[in-house]
């Protein structure tokens, strides 16, 4: 069992941020990631919907006998909440390591979120940071059109939209003085310097992937389940769409060489 596959699931291309971090702070883990952008998609997003394929995903993991389950959608992280699904195996969302972390890592309490529109509106970050650190100031920003440029494969500080783009957005974050900001998308990852470089030093950036990740390790070696080194490792990504937005993208988040896309159906 120890040497079973981490499984994650999404309905965007943020769990390919969670992936490399997962190969970058466990390497001998092998993981599978399925990838449903075709049932729950932006246009997409009602609550029955979500919930529906987050346990159809869930199931196909459990089917492939994977040790630990992590959801890295936003949607169903905040419909979830802090209380796991009824699994048989263990599971963890991204939210509270990410919220944790922005709470440990604010000096006055003014926390920022970037994320879709979803991830804003329905205020899933915001109940557990206020549940951490009563009294914190949450401001969260929609940037649609980042997303959107990154997807595209515009991600260089040459890109002149994608800064102007960026800077518009955060405006907000520099009138309210946040001084910790969490990446709610697996899209700002990529571009995390461009952030750094608009917000500044003094701000403190969290990637949910990363605090996830170290959350697994530590998850994992207290139970005894991280893998034996030394035995080869890979990524196998099943795709529920045609969309190649996977094959475009993935370059960008994932330094692991021994990655394999299938197509399947939920």
């Amino acid at each position: 069992m120890k040497n079973c596959a981490v499984g994650v699931f999404d309905s965007g291309i943020g769990g390919l941020a969670l992936v490399n971090e997962l190969n970058n702070l466990i390497p001998d883990e092998n993981i599978i990631y399925i990838a449903d952008k075709l049932h729950v998609t932006d246009l997409i997003k009602d609550k029955e919907t979500v919930l529906k394929y987050a346990e159809k995903s869930i199931d196909f993991l459990q089917r492939h006998d994977v040790k630990m389950i992590i959801s890295a959608c936003g949607d169903v992280n905040t419909l979830f909440g802090v209380k796991p699904p009824e699994t048989q195996t263990e599971y963890s969302g991204i939210f509270l390591p990410a919220a944790q972390a922005a709470c440990g890592a604010t000096k006055n309490n003014k926390v920022g979120i970037i994320g879709s529109s979803s991830i804003i509106k329905r205020g899933g970050y915001v109940k557990i940071i206020k549940n951490i650190k009563p009294g914190t100031l949450v401001t969260g920003v929609v940037c649609p059109l980042l997303s959107n440029i990154i997807e595209s494969g515009l991600t260089g500080k040459e890109s002149n939209s994608l800064r102007q783009a960026a800077e518009k957005y955060f405006t907000v974050l520099k009138q309210e003085k946040v001084d910790t900001v969490i990446l709610a998308d697996g899209n700002y990852v990529v571009i995390r310097n461009i952030i750094s470089d608009i917000l500044g030093d003094s701000v403190t950036l969290i990637s949910p992937y990363e605090e996830t990740a170290k959350h697994v390790y530590n998850c994992l070696l207290e139970s005894d389940m991280l893998s034996d080194e030394g035995l080869p490792a890979q990524n196998t990504i099943y795709l529920t769409s045609d969309s190649d937005v996977y094959y475009r993208i993935s370059p960008l988040f994932l330094k692991r060489k021994n990655t394999i896309f299938e197509k399947v159906d939920l």
